[in-house]
This record gives C-alpha cells, structure tokens and sequence, in this order.
C-alpha cells in the first residue's frame, strides 16, 4: 500500500460518535493504488463482513477489493456493459445505480432491475442506503425538469414496497451550494448525515437533513483528481474512491483524527 501524508490547512473533519464536524487541523491520508480494470471506478461500499466492492463504469462487473492493497479479489457480473455510477449494501443485498436511474438489485431473486419511472434527461451519479428511512437515495448529477431549474435533486426508492416515489425527496438550490456543485458520490450515515460528494466543483458536502444545514470542504487536486464514490465506516473513517485521469485510479482513505 502506497502511504503518503498531506497538510491541509483548510481541510478538516471530525468524527465523533457518528457524528462529523468542521474543524481546523492536519489530516494524513492513505492512498491505495488500484488495479487498470479500475480505471474508472464511479462508487464503492462495504457490506456487514467489511468486504469491499467496488463498480468500473462502464462495464456490468461488481469488483471486490482488498482494500490495504487495491488487488481486485474477485469479480461478479450482473449485467450488460452500461454507465454504472453507484453501488451501495443495504438490509436487502447490494443494489447497482446505472446512471439513468435503473437500480439492480444483485441479491434478490427474480428480478434484474427496476426501472426507473422518468426515461429522459437524468443523469444519476451517487446511490447510497438510507438505513432511518428504509429507503435508496439516488443523487442526481443533471436533470431537465424546468419546474427544478437551478436545483440538485435527490430521489428515493422505497425498499419496504420496491418502488421509486414520485417527486424528489430533497432539492438544493444553486444559489446555495454553488452552480458547478453536482453530485458524483453519496453515503448516508445511520444517523442520517448526508456527505455528498462532486467531482465537477472536487468538493464534500456534509448535510444534515434534519436542520438543512451543511458544511462543504474543497478537496486538494491530488490524491482527489476524480472522486466519483464514498463510503464512511461507523468508527468514523472515510473511503473516498478516484478515477484515474491524470494519474492513477485510487482509494483514499481519511482516518478518524
């Protein structure tokens, strides 16, 4: 594993019983290198046994990864090759975003897909369970909806009656969490924290949906060339993972200060 330590100034998170706040200090991040077939990775998760998976994009192939050293240590197909953009495990398996809105469910019998209800002008780029609610949350990247011009959406799946709800679950302005801040990654914590990711603005939004407020932290160009997935451990560690770009596809891990 390739170990290398950053000082950020500006750049801080603490994590305290589930729960994260902004605050001043240096943190050292742990990069892992990734194997070429993970060259565009767009989501990643860990399930109850801490094994992690991981999705490349465009092809239909669930990798795990041995996450000290970023070896692929197994591959699971489930579908055609598309444009993938999520994976999250939820009480009902693992479920793979595609980013027109479908969702896969890879551990339930009998069923390949839900599509989802709208066919035109969204592009979906974040999934992650939302243990409170029972529910996936799907971030959307870009929408054509002029009733939500200028509005990031997120949208729901009910996993209680397997089916999308109609209108969005949460819309942020533009105005307020900045015009070139689209969604790439989502994880929700049990406690309901949202840490919303965007690749386009290279940002980490922490939102919580309670009180509407949010902290956004500007995340450095390296080791954070591409980040396109996110997952945080309850003992407060995040895993941020990069396509590769200018360098080479990664995951970085921030460890609990």
């Amino acid at each position: 594993m390739k170990r290398l330590a950053f000082v950020i100034l500006s750049m801080t998170l603490f994590a305290c019983d589930g729960l994260v706040k902004n605050a001043q200090q240096n943190i050292g991040f742990d990069i892992v290198e990734l194997d070429n077939q993970l060259n565009e990775i767009s989501g990643l998760t860990f399930d109850e046994n801490s094994n992690l998976f991981a999705i490349n994009d465009e092809q239909g192939i669930v990798f795990q990864i041995d996450p000290s050293s970023g070896r692929t240590i197994d591959e699971r197909y489930f579908g055609k090759n598309g444009d993938y953009e999520g994976i999250t495990n939820t009480s009902k398996g693992l479920f793979v975003l595609k980013s027109n809105g479908d969702l896969y469910p890879l551990d339930i019998k009998g069923k390949d897909r839900f599509k989802f209800p709208k066919r035109n002008g969204f592009d979906f780029e974040g999934l992650s369970y939302d243990e409170q609610n029972k529910q996936l949350i799907l971030a959307c990247k870009s929408h054509s909806i002029k009733k939500y011009k200028n509005k990031v959406l997120f949208y729901a799946f009910d996993l209680e009656k397997m089916e999308y709800l109609k209108k969005p679950i949460l819309t942020l302005a533009h105005d307020q969490v900045g015009k070139n801040f689209k969604p790439s990654g989502l994880y929700i914590q049990p406690n309901g924290t949202w840490f919303i990711l965007s690749s386009s603005s290279r940002e980490l939004m922490i939102y919580t949906m309670k009180t509407a407020d949010f902290d956004k932290i500007k995340l450095p160009k390296r080791p954070f060339q591409q980040p396109e997935g996110i997952v945080v451990l309850k003992t407060g560690e995040i895993y941020i993972s990069n396509e590769k770009k200018n360098g080479f596809p990664n995951i970085v891990k921030i460890p609990r200060p």
